[in-house]
């Protein structure tokens, strides 16, 4: 266990084969080209929180378990081009995931969908945001073609 609160690196590869990643009030600034996390174990989740992470060129978030996922918790923002979020659940609890303008790329990638867009609302689920309007995001399938972490 780490805990960092500002973050300043060429590449962000976290890797977890057994267990979660917490990612709690963090600041991954703007001089970082790649941000990877990923989970290995098949209750692995990703868990962000009350963070800013920034990926100059792709972000990419995948958790590989059966019953794992991805899951945003109070207010999170991310700026990168190309956003990757695969889980088999991916979900959006207290808040939104704030996207900077430049993030035009997101692909998610899911089985469960526990998040809120303006055509299927999810009730007590947030959504993802961009110019203060919620996006419409359809997921894939969470096994579907996606780029390799």
């Amino acid at each position: 266990t780490w805990q960092v609160n500002n973050l300043q690196a060429q590449r962000v590869d976290l890797e977890a084969y057994v267990g979660n990643i917490n990612i709690h009030r963090l600041d991954a600034n703007s001089s970082t080209e790649v941000f990877k996390a990923r989970t290995h174990g098949q209750l692995g989740w990703i868990t962000i929180g009350n963070s800013s992470l920034t990926a100059n060129q792709i972000m990419k978030l995948y958790s590989e378990g059966a019953a794992g996922g991805v899951r945003f918790t109070g207010g999170v923002y991310l700026d990168s081009p190309s956003i990757h979020i695969a889980g088999s659940t991916v979900q959006i609890d207290g808040g939104d995931v704030t996207l900077s303008d430049r993030s035009t790329n997101l692909n998610v990638y899911t089985n469960n969908k526990q998040f809120s867009t303006p055509l299927t609302p999810v009730e007590g689920k947030g959504s993802f945001i961009r110019s203060g309007q919620p996006l419409e995001v359809v997921p894939q399938a969470h096994k579907a073609p996606r780029p390799n972490y």
